[in-house]
């Protein structure tokens, strides 16, 4: 069978999580403090999809998107409470583009050649939170799972409506993420950001 890839830098995060975390002891500092990281964050992902998905990504360890968005964040000081999306996007100098992979390619249809790049999303979504109580470490990891697993679960496993002989793709993914990186602003309060990309490989089938 031949194998055709899609090297789609799709979906990549610089999913900002921005979840903003009280100051523990209330006080605050007069300066932003530099970006710091936390690991652990690939188990967390790659435990946390819902086993009803399509498809399974396995995430492995960044440390490119790690430098990278702490890089960035290490220059916006408090103005990291701001930022967008677009913001986060444009910075890495990509388009930012909502959309998902396509879920339907056929023979009869668009054609896959060997090669073909995609770079459809560098994917920055930041999720705000409004709680009544500081948000800590765990809880800005637990919120990154959950986002991340709903962009699984809109992915497919192959393409739609295959016929018994009829030719159709199948669809592999995997993906690469940043450590969770930590800001605190001036005021003492965190901010939580990671970066994510998701690439998928497209496998020419015959159904049987």
């Amino acid at each position: 069978m031949k194998l055709k890839k899609i090297a789609s830098l799709a979906l990549a995060g610089i999913m900002a999580v921005s979840m903003l975390a009280g100051c523990k002891d209330g006080s605050s500092s007069s300066t932003t403090t530099d970006p710091e990281t936390t690991t652990g964050i690939v188990a967390a992902v790659n435990n946390g999809q819902d086993k009803t998905n399509e498809v399974k990504v396995n995430f492995t360890s960044s440390s490119a998107l790690t430098n990278a968005l702490k890089g960035y964040l290490a220059t916006k000081g408090d103005s990291v409470t701001s930022l967008t999306s677009i913001d986060l996007t444009k910075q890495l100098g990509k388009t930012y583009d909502s959309g998902n992979f396509k879920d339907d390619v056929t023979t009869t249809g668009e054609k896959i050649a060997d090669g073909t790049v995609f770079e459809k999303i560098y994917y920055a979504t930041p999720i705000a939170v409004e709680t009544n109580y500081p948000l800590n470490e765990d809880a800005a990891l637990e919120m990154l799972v959950e986002k991340v697993d709903d962009v699984v679960n809109d992915l497919k496993a192959q393409s739609a409506k295959v016929q018994q002989g009829e030719e159709f793709y199948k669809y592999e993914y995997t993906g690469e993420i940043s450590d969770l990186v930590s800001v605190k602003t001036s005021e003492g309060k965190t901010y939580y950001f990671a970066a994510y990309t998701i690439a998928q490989t497209v496998t020419k089938a015959k159904a049987a």
